[in-house]
């Protein structure tokens, strides 16, 4: 009735039935680790929390914000030293009804534990950009020392032939080749081979803080 009591599904107590984490399992010490961190409205994990969410991400991970797609793409995880660290997802912002689950890529298990190796790992750094501009981005060489437990530049005051490619995101293909500048030179050197099709090879001078800066298209 209109003065009588009225009936209504009351919303879940805990919106996010838990958190995913997809990964592939093994990553290069000192250097990020790109994961997926979905946080899953349902047991299946067919559908997401979409009204925004953070949590910690750990190893080395940090804050990650979580949109209202109900996915972060963006993550990722790190540790200085070489070993098997277990992924975990720490202080959400909205309440969780489970534990976090892993999906790992590689061996199509739910384990969470992430193998950092001691191989020299490349990074690059690069900033949003007009198309049809160059742009400069940072290549990164790093790797673990076993001594101080940190991270060390892996090629100090060394030249080293570094082989790059790049390819379309969104959208997924165009007509219009990637090419890459050298800095080294003068006037720089645009490399003719389209970096989308084939490497693109490029002599660098690493400096004593882990990088060189080159210019990309």
């Amino acid at each position: 009735t209109d003065q009588g009591p009225h009936c209504a599904v009351a919303p879940a107590a805990t919106p996010i039935d838990h958190f995913l984490i997809v990964h592939d399992g093994s990553a290069s010490a000192c250097t990020p680790e790109p994961v997926t961190v979905k946080a899953c409205a349902n047991a299946a994990c067919t559908s997401y929390y979409t009204g925004g969410v953070s949590v910690n991400l750990q190893p080395g991970g940090g804050n990650v914000a979580i949109g209202s797609s109900g996915v972060s793409a963006n993550a990722t995880v790190s540790q200085s030293i070489p070993g098997t660290a277990t992924l975990s997802v720490t202080g959400p912002s909205v309440a969780v009804a489970n534990p976090l689950q892993c999906s790992n890529t590689a061996n199509g298990s739910a384990s969470c534990s992430m193998n950092f190796d001691g191989s020299i790992g490349l990074g690059l750094s690069l900033n949003d950009h007009y198309s049809a501009t160059v742009t400069r981005f940072t290549l990164t060489a790093a790797v673990s020392d076993p001594k101080t437990k940190s991270c060390m530049p892996a090629f100090a005051g060394q030249q080293k032939t570094i082989q790059l490619s790049c390819s379309y995101a969104d959208p997924a293909s165009g007509t219009l080749p990637f090419k890459v500048v050298n800095i080294v030179t003068n006037p720089p050197n645009v490399n003719g081979t389209d970096a989308s099709t084939a490497y693109n090879i490029v002599t660098v001078a690493f400096n004593n803080q882990q990088y060189k800066s080159l210019l990309g298209v």
